[in-house]
């Protein structure tokens, strides 16, 4: 869920945005409970795209997703 928020402050997403996504993160998790730990940020991003896709106007590059990804992965 840290990944949702940190993709939220980076991007300046709505608040509405970041809560929908972490409740698609936390609704796929809940069902699905064998998801491997080292897919959790991919899980995460597809729950922000979905959620920019419905709240705002914009969305993210694939780019800029794994770029966010690799500064969360080596700490910043």
């Amino acid at each position: 869920m840290q990944i949702i928020i940190q993709f939220g402050m980076r991007f300046d997403l709505l608040d509405q945005t970041i809560l929908q996504a972490i409740a698609f993160f936390e609704g796929y998790l809940a069902k699905n409970r064998n998801v491997m730990s080292c897919f959790m940020s991919e899980i995460a991003i597809i729950a922000v795209e979905l959620a920019i896709k419905n709240n705002e106007d914009r969305v993210l590059s694939l780019d800029e997703c794994v770029n966010m990804i690799d500064n969360i992965g080596q700490g910043g």
